[in-house]
């Protein structure tokens, strides 16, 4: 990620975002920040200090503020949340050219893009979908050799008894759960 890619921007506060948080720091990436709507989820991102900055979208002013930060725009903004305002404060936080790499699934079919700030800016949409075989295989390899440990982001272990009861807190929206494992 040196040099293209040199400053990240990762927009949600899950694990997935976490994630890529650590692996764009890993890879190689100067400056990594999370855009988030609220502290329920920081507090595993903050531990690990993967990111060197977090913007709270909910400022009237985020986008100045980013801008600033970095000079005038991201390389590259992963969204990982599935909403149209997140997906909005990426291509509006990436620079002329830069890459949104969108990985959040919606709740919806589709979400309205402002389709005229990513083409005037010549913003390039990147739909990611995981699971593949390939990228198991990846992730695997990534674990086995200490490079991520996903354990980090484990914030409960729950029984089997437990299971309901953890499915309503992962959907909360006041919960910071998380990553559950269950253990039978």
């Amino acid at each position: 990620m040196k040099g293209r890619f040199d400053k990240v921007l990762v927009v949600g506060t899950g694990i997935i975002g976490n994630m890529i948080g650590e692996l764009a720091k890993k890879s190689g990436a100067a400056y990594v920040a999370m855009s988030k709507r609220n502290d329920r989820k920081l507090a595993p991102a903050k531990k690990a200090g993967f990111f060197d900055a977090y913007f709270d979208s909910n400022e009237p002013d985020a986008r100045q503020k980013m801008a600033e930060a970095t000079g005038g725009g991201f390389d590259v903004a992963f969204e990982v949340v599935g909403a149209e305002s997140t997906l909005d404060t990426c291509i509006h936080a990436v620079k002329p050219g830069g890459r949104v790499v969108m990985i959040g699934n919606s709740m919806t079919e589709t979400i309205p893009v402002n389709i005229n700030r990513a083409v005037l800016q010549e913003v390039q949409l990147l739909g990611s979908v995981s699971c593949t075989r390939e990228e198991f295989s990846g992730t695997i390899d990534l674990i086995a050799n200490g490079i991520i440990d996903p354990e980090r982001y484990v914030t409960d272990i729950v029984s089997l008894d437990e299971l309901q009861k953890t499915f309503e807190r992962l959907v909360s929206a006041t919960d910071p759960i998380l990553k559950a494992v269950v253990k039978p």
